[in-house]
């Protein structure tokens, strides 16, 4: 898992550049951000079909 950290693949939304930061500090942070930005992804993903 350590080799696909600089590759970051997990990753679903580029405009949170935050994620690396995560990445770079400790891996369980790095998945609770993954978790978490991915649910704020999946909440502004909606939201914005909802204006539309």
């Amino acid at each position: 898992m350590s080799e696909q950290k600089e590759k970051s693949p997990n990753v679903h939304c580029d405009m949170y550049g935050g994620v690396y930061f995560f990445a770079e500090r400790e891996r369980d942070d790095f998945i609770l951000a993954q978790l978490v930005i991915a649910a704020i992804c999946v909440l502004v993903t909606l939201a914005y079909l909802l204006i539309l």
